[in-house]
């Protein structure tokens, strides 16, 4: 929890189902709607042979898409994976970013929390950190 004068304190919930972005400010905690206006995400991501979806619009087509949608527990064993490789690459990321780049290869996984991250930062919540995360 943020420390007074620190800022707002913002949570994902990476659920199995749906999936939520959270921020404590004056002294309670904001759930924050999405794009659709709805305070959580399907976590789903799909692909298509011309872009990635996320969250409702992946739900919506997966019976048309099956073989290239991931969702319930295949998400979370996937979301395990990859946040390893991220807790591996941290240090791999902080020599790129003294040397004044970064690259950032996003997994489906990681994608959903982007989103997530979207939502709270184009939401009006006072003070709101924009987190770059270097891989």
């Amino acid at each position: 929890m943020a420390g007074k004068g620190e800022g707002p304190a913002i949570g994902i919930d990476l659920g199995t189902t749906y999936s939520c972005v959270g921020v404590w400010q004056h002294d309670r905690v904001e759930i924050i709607a999405n794009d659709q206006g709805n305070r959580t995400t399907p976590s789903y991501v799909a692909f298509t042979d011309t872009e990635r979806l996320i969250g409702d619009s992946a739900k919506n087509q997966v019976a048309m898409n099956p073989v290239n949608t991931v969702f319930g527990k295949i998400f979370i064993l996937f979301l395990i994976f990859f946040l390893s490789l991220i807790v591996l690459s941290l240090t791999r990321s902080e020599s790129s970013r003294k040397k004044g780049f970064c690259m950032s290869e996003l997994s489906s996984e990681i994608d959903i929390m982007i989103h997530l991250r979207r939502t709270g930062s184009d939401s009006k919540v006072d003070g709101f950190i924009n987190v770059h995360v270097c891989l």
